[in-house]
C-alpha cells in the first residue's frame, strides 16, 4: 500500500515553495548527474538553468554529462552526485540492490525514443521480430534505451538472449555504429534520433515520442520514464533542498508546456543545444513535446508498468518492489499546487 504521507502533499511541503533568495546570500550548491548530456529526454534541466529558475531558488547547480542514464544513477547513488537527470528505472535496479534513489519529478510519460534502423535496411526490416540475432545500439547497459530494447524484443517473440546489445553512447557514435554496420538498430534520443533521420542516414522503425506508437509496440498503456532522482537521505535530511529543484524543474516544464519552441530553442545556449543550431534544435523538440509531461507529475500506474520493464531486464520477474521507495511526490505536489505562472 501506498504512504500517503509520502503520495500526496502534506501541509509542510505544501508550504515548501522557497521565496527569492536575499541578496547576499550564498547559493546552495548541488551537483546533478545527467546522462546522456544535453539529451532532449533531460531538456527540463537544462532549461530550467538557462532560465535562471535554479538561481531564483538559491541554488547553484554543477552539472556532469555522462554517458547515459547507468552512469548517472551509480553518480547519484554512490554520492558523487546529489541528483540525477535518468530513468524510474534507475530507481527500480537501485532498489534491487538495497538502495533507494526515489523519482521525484517525472519528464516524460511514454518510453521517448527512436527505434533507428538504417534508411537502406527500411524495407527489410519492418518490425522489431526482425532483428532476431542482430545487434542493437544502445546508450549503455542496464539504461532506459536497454530496457526498451529486451522489452521490445520479448512483445516481439524474441528471448532475452535473442539480440545482441550493444552498448554505444548516444551522441554522434553511436550514429557512426549504425551508419557502418557495427549495428542494425539503435535505440536514439532526440535530438540524434531526429537528426539521423533528416540526414537520411536512418529510419524510423518506432518513433516512441509518439504516445500511440509507444504503447502500440510496448503494449503497455502508461508509462514513466525520464526526471529527477535523489538519494532518500537527501529528501529526508534536506527536503527544502528537494523542493527548491522541484519548483525549478516544474517551472521549466510549465515554461515548455505553454511558450512556442521558438522561445525554448532560443533560451537554450549551443551548448545546452548539443551544438545544433537553434533551427535545428527547434525541429528536434517539436518532434519530442507530445512525450513530455506539463508539471512533473508522477503516475504511480506508469511507474508499476516501467518497474515491470526493468523486472523483465533483471530476471527478476515477480520480485517484490516497496513503490513508496521508488517514488516520492510530495515536491512536485507542493511546486504543483503553488506555481501558477511562469
Amino acid at each position: 500500500m501506498i504512504d500517503r504521507a509520502r503520495f500526496i502533499a502534506g501541509s509542510a511541503a505544501a508550504a515548501g515553495l522557497t521565496a527569492l533568495p536575499r541578496r547576499g546570500e550564498a547559493a546552495e550548491r548541488i551537483t546533478v548527474a545527467i546522462g546522456p548530456g544535453h539529451s532532449m529526454i533531460y531538456v527540463p534541466w537544462d532549461l530550467a538553468a538557462a532560465l535562471g529558475y535554479f538561481t531564483r531558488e538559491g541554488l547553484e547547480p554543477e552539472f556532469q554529462y555522462l554517458r547515459g542514464g547507468s552512469e548517472a544513477a551509480t553518480a547519484l547513488s554512490g554520492g558523487a552526485a546529489d541528483f540525477a537527470g535518468c530513468g524510474v528505472d534507475h530507481a527500480v535496479l537501485a532498489q534491487l540492490r538495497g538502495k533507494d534513489i526515489p523519482l521525484i519529478a517525472q519528464f516524460m510519460s511514454v518510453p521517448a525514443a527512436g527505434i533507428l534502423v538504417r534508411a537502406a535496411d527500411k524495407a527489410k526490416i519492418t518490425s522489431f521480430a526482425a532483428l532476431r540475432g542482430r545487434p542493437v545500439g544502445v546508450t549503455s547497459l542496464g539504461a532506459g534505451s536497454h530496457v526498451i530494447a529486451l522489452w521490445l524484443a520479448k512483445v516481439n517473440g524474441i528471448p532475452r538472449d535473442g539480440i545482441q546489445v550493444l552498448a554505444v553512447g548516444g551522441d554522434t557514435a553511436a550514429g557512426a555504429a549504425l551508419e557502418s554496420g557495427r549495428i542494425d538498430a539503435l535505440v536514439a534520443y532526440d535530438p540524434l534520433a531526429s537528426q539521423l533521420v533528416a540526414l537520411g542516414k536512418a529510419a524510423f522503425l518506432y518513433d516512441m515520442y509518439q504516445p500511440d506508437v509507444a504503447h502500440r509496440a510496448m503494449q503497455l498503456s502508461v508509462y514513466a520514464f525520464s526526471g529527477a532522482l535523489t538519494r532518500s537521505d537527501i529528501a529526508t535530511k534536506r527536503p527544502d533542498t528537494c523542493q527548491k529543484v522541484v519548483n525549478a524543474l516544474v517551472r521549466a516544464l510549465r515554461y515548455m508546456s505553454v511558450k512556442p519552441a521558438s522561445d525554448v530553442a532560443h533560451a537554450l545556449s549551443d551548448e545546452q543545444r548539443g551544438g545544433l543550431s537553434v533551427a535545428d534544435w527547434q525541429r528536434t523538440y517539436e518532434h519530442a513535446h507530445p512525450a513530455f509531461t506539463r508539471d512533473g507529475e508522477i503516475r504511480l500506474d506508469g511507474v508499476r508498468a516501467t518497474a515491470e520493464t526493468n523486472l523483465y531486464l533483471a530476471d527478476k520477474v515477480g520480485a517484490p518492489l516497496d513503490y513508496t521507495r521508488l517514488i516520492d511526490s510530495r515536491f512536485q505536489i507542493a511546486a504543483k499546487r503553488a506555481i501558477r505562472s511562469v
